[in-house]
């Protein structure tokens, strides 16, 4: 009897998902996969400890050490052809929609299979879930749910219906599998951290006692978190809040994304990779004024409906949904994300199941004919496997991405950058970077408008070659991220503002600005507590560069020893970088053809002195 379900559920999961098979890299997909060559070359122990092979760029607070182990996987097998990646992604949705049933049906014996079947069904074809699954960068909200569910299946045994015999201890090998799954699934994203809580709640519904398979998942989650720890260097999650608010603020930021959650759950249309702040702006005090009232309401709800046991099952379902959503609600941290689909993917199991028990009431009263859980099911299916289809196909490619989002929140800056780095006409891009620019300034995001700043100072330096309008979009980016810092540190956005900055003030005849720009910049970062390594090297390649260039044009002895110096320490620095590699070829044979024609220097370097 269980098998026919399952099989027709992942059938289904398989349709609303299966065109995805056909998708590309898109948005993060690029940094993460595509162009990270580490994924090809790492040991299993780097992938695991360095923050670093996880991603092509700078940001190094991202640890997803199960998701980096899987991309490698599929890169050795497939090598950048998406589709393995793609049909990797759609397995792993497939199995976690087979083990939310049995798990279902394992945590609710009385209830029937009305729960698990809609709990399933919502997990299996539900378009929030389309972002994780058809987006290779969520393959970690997929390892997580799915180790989540291992983890909850083995320390959470199966007991009899009422009347039977409650089995209410696992065993000692199903609590050690528990830990060891509760680490895998933290490491694969932190919001499986909520796991021990959902036993927690489930002990309420059981009448069970026993703390064994809570403390096994605590266990687990605090080693992951811990190896998390130690492979940031201590990075704290905490992040610039981007509406700029207090606690009361925050409190509103967060209801107003699970409001829109919950909107997009009951009504899955106008869903989006983006979701301006903008949204929330407007009606920012009033979620605010009413976040107190409304969470009071709702933990007074749940206190009270623990004291019927009539209302356990909803009540530790409803926990479930409220558990899974918060480490993506910026209560526990915060996040710049005001809301996004692949939040709701932990979620969609137990909202389901919940939905199952009312219908299950209800069937339970129409005893002849065609049931309701029968219809309702058939019908959801009707709508939401079209509609996941169609979202599915969203994510072929950049262009198709983006535009999206533009027909959505036409004010997205995010798509506008997304559409420009994805046009090839020159006149095109710059358009679509100048009008980034001039929707960021309506927002109150600074960071935002420091990454459009950035990205069209860029183009004007390196398209436009136009340098002194390039210092004048670059240096109007680096003031912003001086003010909007997540942390007291320069982060690796500055740096790489810096070295373009740099390189466009050296071009405009300001070389002693530039040399003194990446001093001082790089004596910030070697001045604080968690030093950026590829920041660091990034400040000391283009020191290098800008030594070279200067020893270049006056062609002194001096200056040509000062390029040398500079070179040795980006070496001892970044003695793999490719930059520093190509430099050091660069230099070699500038100096074998120059080697006798330094004339002795007679008067000091105009270049300042090296920060320690």
């Amino acid at each position: 009897m269980t098998r026919s379900p399952v099989l027709g559920l992942v059938a289904l999961a398989a349709l609303a998902h299966g065109l995805g098979l056909a998708g590309g890299f898109v948005y993060d997909d690029h940094r993460f996969v595509e162009h990270n060559a580490a994924l090809a070359s790492a040991t299993i122990g780097e992938l695991i400890l360095d923050p670093a092979t996880h991603t092509a760029d700078t940001d190094r607070d991202v640890y997803r050490p199960i998701r980096a182990l899987t991309h490698a996987f599929d890169r050795q097998r497939w090598g950048l052809e998406p589709f393995g990646f793609h049909l990797h992604s759609l397995w792993v949705h497939l199995a976690n929609v087979a083990l939310g049933f049995l798990l279902l049906r394992r945590l609710l014996p009385d209830a029937g299979d009305g729960p698990p079947l809609l709990g399933a069904l919502t997990l299996a074809v539900h378009p929030l879930g389309v972002e994780t699954v058809g987006w290779i960068s969520s393959r970690g909200d997929l390892y997580a749910v799915g180790l989540g569910l291992l983890a909850l299946l083995c320390v959470i045994p199966p007991r009899a219906a009422t009347g039977g015999t409650r089995v209410v201890h696992a065993s000692a090998g199903g609590l050690l599998w528990g830990c060891v799954l509760a680490l895998l699934a933290t490491l694969s994203k932190e919001a499986a951290l909520v796991l021990p809580g959902v036993v927690l709640a489930h002990r309420r519904l059981s009448g069970s006692r026993g703390l064994g398979g809570t403390l096994a998942l605590s266990i687990g989650v605090l080693l992951a978190l811990g190896l998390r720890h130690v492979a940031l260097s201590g990075a704290s999650p905490i992040q610039t809040a981007p509406h700029g608010g207090d606690g009361m603020a925050q409190a509103g930021w967060a209801l107003f994304g699970l409001g829109t959650l919950l909107r997009h759950l009951l009504w899955p249309l106008g869903l989006s990779v983006d979701y301006p702040q903008e949204l929330w702006a407007a009606a920012g005090p009033a979620w605010a004024a009413a976040a107190t009232w409304i969470g009071l309401a709702s933990i007074t709800a749940v206190v009270l409906g623990m004291r019927r046991p009539r209302l356990a099952a909803p009540v530790f379902l409803a926990s479930w949904c409220l558990l899974a959503y918060l480490p993506s609600s910026s209560l526990l941290v915060t996040l710049r994300s005001l809301v996004a689909d692949r939040y709701a993917y932990p979620a969609l199991l137990p909202a389901g199941a919940l939905l199952g028990l009312g219908i299950g009431s209800l069937s339970r009263a129409v005893p002849r004919g065609p049931t309701a859980l029968g219809l309702v099911a058939l019908a959801l299916s009707a709508w939401w496997v079209p509609l996941s289809i169609q979202r599915t196909a969203v994510f072929a490619d950049d262009t198709a991405l983006w535009a999206d989002v533009l027909t959505t929140h036409p004010g997205s800056v995010r798509a506008q950058l997304g559409m420009a780095s994805s046009e090839t006409d020159t006149e095109r891009v710059r358009a679509r970077l100048e009008e980034a620019v001039r929707q960021a300034q309506g927002s109150s995001d600074g960071r935002l408008l420091a990454v459009a700043l950035s990205q069209r100072g860029a183009f004007a330096l390196r398209q436009d070659q136009d340098p002194e309008d390039a210092v004048r979009w670059l240096s109007a980016a680096l003031l912003l991220l001086d003010r909007n810092r997540d942390r007291d540190a320069p982060g690796p956005e500055e740096a790489g503002v810096v070295v373009d900055l740099a390189e466009a003030l050296a071009l405009s005849g300001r070389d002693g600005d530039a040399a003194k720009l990446v001093g001082e910049a790089l004596g910030h970062h070697l001045a604080t507590e968690r030093v950026e390594p590829a920041s660091v090297a990034a400040l000391m390649l283009q020191r290098a560069r800008l030594a070279m260039r200067f020893a270049v044009g006056i062609g002194t002895a001096e200056a040509a020893a000062e390029a040398e110096v500079t070179l040795r320490e980006a070496e001892t620095t970044a003695p793999e970088h490719p930059g520093v590699r190509e430099l050091r070829r660069a230099w070699t044979a500038w100096r074998s053809d120059s080697a006798a024609q330094f004339p002795p220097s007679s008067s000091p370097s105009p270049m300042p002195p090296r920060s320690p």
